[in-house]
C-alpha cells in the first residue's frame, strides 16, 4: 500500500513540476520578445520560425499532464506522450541554437540572433529542465 502510494505521489510531483515549466516556459518567452537595448537584435522571437515548437511544447505539456492527472496511469500513452514532448523539445532547442548561430554542442559560428541579449540563454535552460522532465516521465511510464 505505502508503494501504490509513494508511486501516485510521485506522479503527481511529476506533474506539477511540468505546469511549473510550462509557467517558466511562457514567461521566459514573454521577455525574450521585449526589444533590446537600441533594438538591434532582429525581429521578435515570434515572427521566427521556432515559435510553432513553442506551441507544441505546450500542447504536449497539456497532454501529458492530462494524461497524469488520470488516476489509472495508461502507461503506453504517458510514454509515448513523454517522447513526443523530448522530440518537440529537441526540435525546438536545435531551432535556437540555429537562429544564434550555435550547434547544439555550443561551438560559436556567425550569430544571427544575440541568445544572450534577448533572454534565449533562458529559453534554453527551460527546454533543458523539460526535457530532463519529459525523460523522468518517460522513465516513470516504464515502471
Amino acid at each position: 500500500m505505502a508503494e501504490a502510494i509513494a508511486r501516485i505521489d510521485e506522479q503527481l510531483a511529476l506533474r506539477d513540476a511540468l505546469l511549473q515549466e510550462k509557467d517558466a516556459l511562457d514567461q521566459a518567452l514573454s521577455v525574450s520578445s521585449l526589444p533590446g537595448i537600441g533594438d538591434n537584435q532582429g525581429p521578435p522571437l515570434e515572427d521566427r520560425a521556432v515559435l510553432p515548437d513553442f506551441v507544441s511544447i505546450s500542447f504536449s505539456i497539456d497532454q501529458l499532464t492530462t494524461a497524469l492527472d488520470k488516476s489509472k496511469l495508461e502507461h503506453a500513452r504517458v510514454q509515448s506522450l513523454a517522447e513526443k514532448l523530448l522530440e518537440v523539445v529537441n526540435g525546438a532547442k536545435r531551432g535556437l541554437l540555429a537562429l544564434a548561430g550555435l550547434t547544439i554542442g555550443g561551438v560559436a559560428a556567425a550569430a544571427g540572433w544575440d541568445i544572450y541579449s534577448t533572454g534565449g540563454e533562458q529559453l534554453i535552460a527551460n527546454l533543458d529542465r523539460i526535457a530532463e522532465l519529459a525523460e523522468r516521465v518517460r522513465q516513470f511510464a516504464l515502471q
